[in-house]
C-alpha cells in the first residue's frame, strides 16, 4: 500500500514519427515493473463489444480510472496507450490534466505514449510538412508538465 507522502509521476514515452515504438517501449517498461511486483493496470478508451466479453483483470477504460479504485487494488503504474485517450472532445486536455493530477497525488505513476503531431503548439507548425492533419490533440502544457520525458524514436 502506498503511503500518503508518495506522489505519483507522468511518464510520456515520445517519438517524433508514428512509427517510433514508443507504445512498445512504454509496455517493456510495464512490464519490468510488474516483474519487480509493481501492480499495473492499463487504460484503453476504445473497446470493442468482443473485448469487452475477455478484459482483463487490470483493462480499464478511461471513466474506471478513479484514484481511490486503484490505490484500493493496490496500483502502482497506470499505462495509457496514448495520451490523447484521456482527452475528451470539448474540455478534454484540462480534464485529462486534472485526472494525471489526482493520480499522482494518489501515488499512482502514469505511464503514456505521445507523438510530436499529437501536440497541439506543434501541430500549426507542422502542417505544412504533414500529408494531413493528426486527430486528437493535447495542450502543450500537458506535455510541458510532464515530470519525466522518455524520447523513443526508431534507428534510421
Amino acid at each position: 500500500m502506498q503511503t500518503a507522502e508518495a506522489s505519483g509521476v507522468l511518464r510520456i514515452f515520445f517519438g517524433c514519427a508514428i512509427e517510433a515504438d514508443c507504445v512498445q517501449r512504454m509496455f517493456y517498461e510495464a512490464r519490468e515493473r510488474q516483474k519487480n511486483g509493481d501492480v499495473c493496470a492499463f487504460l484503453s478508451a476504445r473497446e470493442s463489444s468482443a473485448k469487452k466479453e475477455r478484459r482483463a483483470r487490470n483493462m480499464l477504460r478511461a471513466d474506471d480510472a478513479d484514484p481511490s479504485a486503484l490505490r484500493e487494488k493496490n496500483v502502482r503504474v497506470l499505462v495509457v496507450s496514448n495520451l490523447t485517450e484521456l482527452c475528451g472532445e470539448d474540455d478534454g486536455t484540462h480534464a485529462a490534466a486534472a485526472k494525471i493530477a489526482q493520480l499522482k497525488e494518489a501515488g499512482i505513476d502514469v505511464y503514456a505514449a505521445l507523438y510530436l503531431t499529437q501536440i497541439r503548439g506543434v501541430q500549426d507548425r507542422i502542417v505544412d510538412l504533414c500529408t494531413e492533419r493528426g486527430g486528437a490533440m493535447v495542450d502543450d502544457e500537458l506535455f510541458d508538465e510532464a515530470d519525466e520525458i522518455r524520447f523513443v524514436e526508431r534507428p534510421p
